[in-house]
């Protein structure tokens, strides 16, 4: 009982913002022809490696923000 509260816990911990993006305008927005870098990335909350490797995107996000 208490390995499923701690994990319904840090699942709350861990939410971050995101935007729904309809496949429609995805492809849209990849079909550009400029100098944008798109990274789609599929991931799960309850997937480990998943959740570890959301704060380098983060950081790489910060650094080349605009």
């Amino acid at each position: 009982m208490a390995k499923i509260i701690v994990l319904i816990l840090s699942a709350f911990l861990i939410v971050q913002k995101f935007e729904i993006t309809p496949l429609a305008q995805l492809q849209n927005r990849v079909a550009q022809n400029n100098d944008t870098l798109y990274v789609i990335n599929f991931w799960a909350t309850w997937c480990k490696p998943c959740v570890e490797e959301m704060p380098y995107f983060e950081e790489v996000q910060r650094q080349f923000e605009r």
